[in-house]
């Protein structure tokens, strides 16, 4: 894990990210309010952020100049938006237990990467 991320922050990924659904941050009886109740967001009035009250430190703009015609595109390298899209046609269908697996595939956290992190 990244060691310049607050203890706090390192704990909310881990538990937003955790393999098992039923152990997962915001999965539980209390749902979306288990994530608003995380220590990192202590400092969160919620209902000043559903009332859009707070200023963003960062906003990427609309990009709405003569380019834009909403894709997004305009957000990504000309090097990749000019590249000729290929189709990856799957052939064969994925049983459930695929699909599931397939969702954490390339996923690496290993047990004891926040050892000594308190929560």
């Amino acid at each position: 894990m990244p060691t310049y991320l607050h203890p706090t922050i390192l704990l909310f990924i881990v538990h937003a990210l955790c393999a098992q659904v039923e152990a997962r941050l915001g999965s539980g009886a209390t749902g979306s309010a288990e994530i608003k109740g995380h220590a990192w967001f202590a400092d969160y009035d919620w209902d000043k952020v559903m009332r859009k009250e707070y200023t963003p430190e960062f906003s990427p703009g609309t990009g709405k100049g003569a380019d834009y015609d909403g894709s997004g595109a305009e957000h990504f390298d000309e090097e990749f938006t000019n590249e000729k899209a290929i189709d990856s046609v799957v052939n064969t269908q994925l049983s459930a237990t695929m699909v599931e697996k397939s969702k954490f595939e390339g996923f690496t956290f290993a047990g004891g990467a926040l050892d000594g992190i308190e929560e």
